[in-house]
């Protein structure tokens, strides 16, 4: 795994949808979504960002498009930007079961 990359085990609590609204970033209008997430192993951490471009698997975007990812076990995969001190952007997860295994 990526040095920048990290795992990360827990619920998503709610969701909102989000623009870049800086008009001089090159991302401008481009939508993301904020998680805020209750993690177990990462207190500090509140908030994972997913940008579909970023993505590994497209269905997460529908997944959370879709409403049913409450309160669910995740693992979520993470990119931490470089120089970035609070942004994690997520690449991919895993859901587990009640157990906290598949």
């Amino acid at each position: 795994m990526n040095k920048l990359n990290s795992e990360f085990v827990g619920k998503i609590v709610k969701k909102k949808l989000d623009m870049v609204r800086n008009k001089a970033s090159k991302f401008w209008g481009v939508e993301f979504w904020r998680l805020e997430v209750a993690l177990e192993n990462n207190k500090k951490i509140k908030e994972i960002l997913v940008w579909k471009d970023f993505l590994q698997n497209l269905n997460i975007w529908t997944d959370i498009e879709s409403n049913d990812l409450i309160d669910k076990r995740y693992i979520f995969t993470t990119h931490k930007k470089s120089g970035a001190s609070k942004s994690y952007r997520l690449i991919n997860w895993k859901e587990l079961n009640n157990h906290g295994s598949n």
